[in-house]
């Protein structure tokens, strides 16, 4: 029998294993890109409308959402809802330091936190009443 040697190169040696690796590891660093860290959460979860109007994030971390079924409170981990005063919709939500400002139908206001950690909601266009127009809509605060 008779046999033969191949004498590779450490440059030929070097660049073949570059783009076998290339090849092999490049599926990886895609794969690793096409998923954004999303959740989706259903309303049957947080217990309110389907549809959010408004969002905002406080300086905690916490997120709000201004939604047909009023303001949701997401710290993470658990949800709270909190009706709009008159029982609209929340279209507009802003947090600023521990107050939660929102906008509704005829109403705008901020909600505090009491000595139990519940939202309590105090409004501040009862105090301009008279200058709101017919059918006054809040969409941004």
């Amino acid at each position: 029998m008779i046999g033969f040697q191949v004498d590779i190169t450490p440059r030929i040696r070097a660049t073949a294993l570059f783009f076998l690796g290339t090849i092999l590891l490049w599926p990886i660093a895609i794969h690793a890109q096409v998923l954004p860290p999303i959740w989706n959460f259903s309303p049957s979860l947080y217990q309110a409308d389907n549809q959010n109007w408004s969002v905002d994030q406080s300086d905690q971390g916490w997120m709000y959402f201004g939604n047909n079924g009023g303001l949701l409170e997401f710290n993470g981990v658990t949800w709270n809802r909190y009706l709009a005063p008159n029982g609209s919709v929340i279209r507009a939500v802003r947090a600023v330091g521990n107050r939660i400002y929102t906008g509704c139908y005829m109403e705008f206001g901020y909600w505090d936190t009491d000595f139990t950690g519940t939202r309590e909601y105090h409004s501040l266009s009862a105090s301009i009443a008279d200058d709101l127009l017919p059918d006054e809509q809040f969409w941004h605060i």
